[in-house]
């Protein structure tokens, strides 16, 4: 699959269009993380967590950009800058919670705010983005949904992996070039990846479509719940919004 900027937007258009139309006011179960969280207290139904990361995130990139304007004839600099602002995309939890628990509905599942699947009879947590986008790929087996093959396509787990661990070199030209294939400390050896900064300029550029296509539409649809009315959650009990938060009742 060749991507592209308008590749995404449309593959994320079809996923909320395609999710709206089937779900309708049930899409909020997968909307507002509440309920189920191990490690919260029973009587804390609700959390902004992700709301919060999101808006640090957001702050971070508009930032980044602002450094990588700086580098307009620095080639290195401008790669390492574009790595550093991809791999922080591609780690965000928010899209891909939302996008799982979406599919889980779309599959008569209830929602997950854990992020597990069940391999081999055991219950696996899915930590890393790869066991994620995984996840999400089989759940779209059965909605023909693309979204899980785009998400496939813009992890590059190997430039993820080798600029987090620092195994990696860039040239004066901004080539990208991982060094774990050879590195003693790499448990795994993958195969030789070099990236020119062009690659890496659409890799982002196209990350960043996804981010941004992504939440935009996330918000509108979730917008379109906070108008005082009553809901009901797939647990038995209701949500509804009231001044600046959502409440729970039974």
């Amino acid at each position: 699959m060749v991507i592209s900027e308008e590749l995404v937007e449309k593959v994320i258009e079809d996923f909320f269009d395609f999710a709206t139309l089937h779900l309708k006011e049930n899409i909020i179960n997968a909307f507002i993380p509440f309920g189920g969280l191990s490690e919260m207290p029973s009587h804390q139904f609700q959390t902004f967590a992700f709301d919060n990361e999101l808006e640090e995130l957001v702050d971070y990139l508009r930032e980044f950009t602002l450094l990588l304007n700086q580098y307009k004839t620095n080639q290195r600099q401008r790669s390492r800058i574009l790595l550093q602002m991809y791999c922080r995309v591609i780690e965000n939890d928010f899209q891909y919670i939302v996008i799982y628990n979406v599919l889980r509905l779309l599959n008569n599942l209830n929602p997950d705010w854990e992020f597990k699947t069940t391999k081999k009879g055991k219950t696996i947590y899915c930590e890393s983005p790869t066991l994620k986008i995984d996840e999400i790929a089989t759940l779209c087996k059965s909605t023909k949904l693309e979204i899980g093959k785009v998400l496939k396509n813009l992890l590059k787990a190997d430039v993820r992996n080798s600029f987090y661990h620092s195994q990696y070199t860039i040239s004066p030209d901004g080539t990208f070039g991982n060094t774990r294939f050879y590195s003693p400390t790499s448990n795994i050896k993958p195969a030789k990846k070099v990236f020119k900064l062009s690659e890496i300029e659409s890799l982002y550029n196209n990350v960043e479509t996804f981010f941004n296509t992504f939440f935009k539409r996330f918000f509108a649809e979730r917008k379109i719940f906070r108008n005082g009315k009553s809901y009901s959650l797939f647990d038995g009990r209701n949500i509804f919004w009231k001044s600046d938060r959502w409440r729970i009742y039974k």
